[in-house]
């Protein structure tokens, strides 16, 4: 593979930039070296080890190994471990042979790798998506006493990509995309003074939900070490009347399964907690879920100071605020559909009002692509059992396809990273760098 990269390195040698060999090769170096740093150190570490007794290796032993790795390039978990050679000098065990010795280390290797370091990469491995990485090589030794070190190397088609797409990168007429659906939208569909599709900009945002780590000074008792806290973008508690105590946890540590679906749901980190325009002291707190890319609002909930101990108590409140709601839309033309219908808990027993809002005439939508596009809001309510049975009440305004409206921003926003990546590796290699 070095000799491959050296006729790489020649090549790179007589671009315009004349870059010398030396810095080429530095270049290599250093992003194998950052790709070591980001996979095992950050991410991976001391997951190599081979802790079982039976297959330790002795003093004398030696035992070396090149695997090639390839990722999901989706979320970055391994996705293949290919065996390329080894070189080891092994002596039977107490308890088995050197054959099934060298067996079992390479199966190790392969289970730490994929159920250990696997799962842990994040979803941004900065030096991977850069130069878009599809694969490396590992190099494993493993020493006595149960020690270990690794090196990581670049393949050819790695090396050919940089080479080959240098000129063609650095030029790339790509532009970053948007999703513009949400772009002047005309209509004011609102709750507690809250635009669905407004910009969060907008927003008198107080704090978010966070899964908060309890100092020692903090602790209430010896069990607690984590809480479900409310806190402020500035990190300090956030106090909430009825619900958080003075650290921002909720009190007792238990949250109802509401602030999961509403505040948290698919996308944990795309929710604020608000100060609404029109505020309602009957609410303990508003919470907005917004697109991860164009930022824009995508629901809207408030959840009740006041639970219920009798759940169907729970559902006549509910369905009587949309009622009266549904009566305000209609006594004035919209252009606009407005729907109002009964869904159920049960199917077989639907008894929860819901309201619908459609900005076209399409009774059915045929494709997820079309649930993407479509701007369609609902009011709908939410009766949520916490472990006592009592039920909490929130009312809400939401995207009908909430979230595929956040899958298709993630797509985009992942496409953007790599045009971005793009230019910059053409930037790099035409500046030199590479």
């Amino acid at each position: 593979m070095r000799n491959y990269l050296s006729i790489i390195l020649t090549i790179l040698l007589f671009t315009s930039n004349q870059v010398s060999a030396y810095e080429i090769k530095r270049s290599f170096s250093d992003i194998e070296k950052m790709l070591k740093e980001e996979i095992y150190f950050d991410n991976c570490r001391s997951v190599f080890r081979v802790t079982n007794p039976n297959y330790a290796i002795d003093r004398e032993d030696t035992y070396k190994m090149s695997v090639l790795i390839k990722h999901n390039p989706k979320n970055f978990r391994i996705k293949e471990i290919i065996f390329l050679n080894d070189s080891k000098t092994l002596k039977d065990g107490l308890y088995v042979s050197k054959e099934e010795k060298s067996k079992a280390i390479f199966e190790e290797l392969v289970y730490q790798l994929t159920y250990h370091c696997g799962i842990n990469y994040p979803i941004s491995v900065s030096t991977y998506k850069k130069y878009n990485i599809s694969e490396y090589i590992l190099d494993y030794e493993l020493k006595p006493q149960w020690q270990m070190d690794i090196e990581i190397r670049l393949t050819d088609k790695d090396a050919r990509y940089i080479s080959e797409n240098k000129d063609k990168i650095a030029s790339s007429k790509k532009k970053i995309k948007r999703f513009e659906i949400y772009d002047n939208f005309p209509h004011n569909w609102t709750l507690f003074g809250t635009k669905l599709y407004g910009k969060i900009d907008n927003l008198d945002i107080i704090g978010k939900f966070v899964i908060y780590e309890i100092k020692e000074n903090e602790k209430k008792n010896n069990y607690e070490f984590q809480c479900v806290a409310a806190r402020r973008l500035d990190d300090k508690p956030l106090i909430i009347d009825t619900l958080t105590d003075s650290r921002g946890c909720v009190i007792g540590n238990e949250i109802d399964f509401g602030l999961t679906n509403f505040a948290q749901g698919y996308t944990s980190d795309n929710h604020y907690l608000i100060r609404p325009a029109n505020n309602n002291e009957s609410f303990s707190i508003f919470i907005v879920r917004y697109s991860p890319l164009e930022k824009r609002i995508l629901s809207i909930t408030g959840k009740s100071k006041a639970s219920f101990e009798n759940h169907d108590n729970c559902i006549d409140v509910g369905n009587q605020i949309l009622d009266n709601l549904y009566e305000s839309f209609i006594s004035t033309p919209k252009n606009y559909t407005i729907n109002k219908k009964l869904v159920g808990e049960n199917p077989s027993n639907p008894n929860l009002v819901r309201i619908y809002l459609k900005t076209d005439q399409k009774e059915f939508y045929d494709s997820d692509e079309e649930q993407m596009n479509a701007l369609f809001g609902v009011y709908g309510f939410g009766c949520i059992r916490d472990k006592s049975s009592n039920s909490h009440f929130y009312v809400y305004l939401t995207d009908a396809w909430r979230n595929l409206k956040f899958v298709k921003e993630f797509q985009i926003i992942e496409e953007n990273e790599k045009i971005l990546n793009e230019k910059k590796l053409g930037k790099d290699v035409k500046d030199g760098i590479l």
